[in-house]
């Protein structure tokens, strides 16, 4: 890559420095951005790469253009933290909004084979059904449609749920406890009704997201669909310990988390400590049933979740026992190749550029380093059994990695080349989010300019909390989505 430029592309430079401009001057939902002129002079981008920019960052809900008096940054979008059980309320307030709901109908169904199969419930079990639209600051944000189990709480189609909150019915008259669950998001857009209740142009490019909840003894509480507007809420994998894939720490106490995940924690804990060395059968799910005071449902769940990490192993008809390598709690499980191979397709990867760039303020900031530091740059197309359904841009320190340019990186993955050059990622930060694309990314996943793509962007940090890799990814719509256990 000798003679290089490391100059910043001019829309890199105009979409980064509005980020960091917003930032570095602690703007807040409300303010108003400079003019245009005043912007482009600040960051040293053209109007032309200005207004491109300003275009992207209102697509995806960070600004919005009021007509007459200029562009502004929007108030904060609540997020639903994948480790954490789904509360829209508390997820509204924690960024200091007001949400609302209204009520489009509630009744009492049966289910069908279609909600059955989709549910993974009894065919005819009686539900409560309601359809509400989440409001948030007087603006409609998501359509929710809940099919709770009728069994748990027969009351509930007595409650007002305008003006209650249905998790805590449960919880008040039915003493049901949402433990845990799974979330599918994908991506689709506002059919004719659904944009009549949003407020919303029919076409509008929304998130889909299918939630099963269930208690603390794996039964069934609800089945939700829900339509959200990604301007007004955003998904997030705050790399909580409690999540699959690991990373910072929320503030919740060990004693608020559900029992299965105590044990968890517990049995993880002896596994470190030595306490079950390598190798070593795990006690059976009746002796530690007996031992933690519950029942065999609730280990089998604690069980699940340390076999889906790699910490232990099931033999049949032997037991469970102590995997080989023990995976730090916080670890990144894998990235690209690993999770298809595990799903029994055929994974390839394709490089499409690599370069070397300054980091410039925005990255700067984000990585702990020098503006003129260089970042290397790769671009990469992921195909499955030759399908191409993602592309990935990923931004890593040389700093950090010297030598990094050298490493084949069409044979060794990034997470296996920063181990081998003494950094082994322990924690992923992750953000889901919608955007359409252009014409040139569009060409390589197959598909047209202004086609949807779901994006995951993550922060990727080493064990001393240092960050050592933002990478976003573009994957096709109908590729799929995104699936989190909880």
């Amino acid at each position: 890559m000798a003679g290089e430029s490391y100059a910043i592309p001019p829309k890199d430079r105009a979409f980064e420095g509005i980020l960091w401009y917003i930032k570095h001057y602690d703007l807040q939902g409300g303010d108003r951005l400079p003019a245009e002129r005043v912007l482009c002079e600040e960051l040293g981008v053209s109007r032309t790469a200005l207004r491109a920019a300003i275009t992207r960052l209102i697509s995806c809900g960070t600004l919005e253009s009021r007509r007459g008096s200029g562009t502004y940054v929007c108030p904060p979008k609540p997020l639903n933290i994948f480790q954490e059980t789904w509360n829209y309320t508390q997820a509204v307030e924690r960024v200091g909004s007001k949400s609302t709901a209204r009520l489009v109908w509630s009744k009492v169904v049966y289910a069908d084979i279609d909600l059955a199969q989709k549910a993974q419930i009894d065919l005819g079990m009686p539900l409560f059904c309601i359809r509400r639209v989440r409001v948030v600051n007087g603006s409609p944000a998501s359509i929710e449609t809940a099919h709770v189990n009728l069994s748990l709480c027969p009351s509930l189609p007595d409650h007002d749920f305008e003006q209650e909150s249905l998790y805590d019915v449960l919880l008040k008259e039915g003493n049901v406890h949402v433990a845990h669950g799974k979330e599918h998001i994908s991506i689709s857009r506002l059919n004719a009704d659904e944009a009549k209740l949003l407020g919303a142009q029919e076409g509008t490019p929304v998130f889909y997201k299918a939630s099963h909840e269930r208690d603390e003894n794996d039964g069934f509480v609800e089945y939700c669909k829900s339509v959200i507007l990604p301007t007004k809420y955003r998904f997030a994998d705050n790399g909580e310990a409690d999540g699959d894939e690991g990373g910072c720490r929320m503030a919740d106490a060990v004693e608020d988390l559900p029992v299965y995940k105590q044990i968890r924690r517990c049995i993880a804990e002896r596994i470190e400590r030595g306490a079950y060395p390598t190798g070593s059968m795990i006690p059976s799910e009746n002796e530690l049933a007996e031992e933690f005071g519950t029942t065999r449902l609730t280990i089998r769940s604690a069980m699940d979740e340390l076999v889906k990490s790699g910490q232990i192993r099931r033999v049949q008809g032997k037991g469970a026992f102590v995997g080989h390598k023990w995976f730090d709690e916080h670890e990144r499980k894998g990235g690209f190749r690993q999770s298809v191979l595990a799903s029994g397709a055929t994974p390839s990867v394709r490089i499409l550029a690599r370069s070397k760039r300054y980091a410039g303020p925005y990255y700067a900031d984000l990585f702990g380093i020098a503006e003129d530091d260089l970042l290397y740059s790769v671009r990469r197309l992921n195909c499955i059994d030759g399908e191409p359904v993602s592309i990935e841009m990923t931004l890593i320190p040389c700093l950090l990695f010297p030598g990094i340019e050298d490493v084949d990186i069409s044979v060794f993955s990034l997470f296996e080349t920063y181990d081998m050059l003494g950094r082994k990622p322990d924690k992923s930060i992750e953000k889901l989010d919608i955007e359409a694309l252009g014409a040139r990314d569009a060409s390589l996943l197959n598909l047209e300019p202004g086609d949807l793509a779901l994006v995951l962007e993550c922060l990727t940090y080493d064990s001393s909390g240092q960050a050592i890799e933002h990478a976003k990814s573009f994957n096709r719509g109908d590729a799929g989505g995104y699936t989190y256990n909880y």
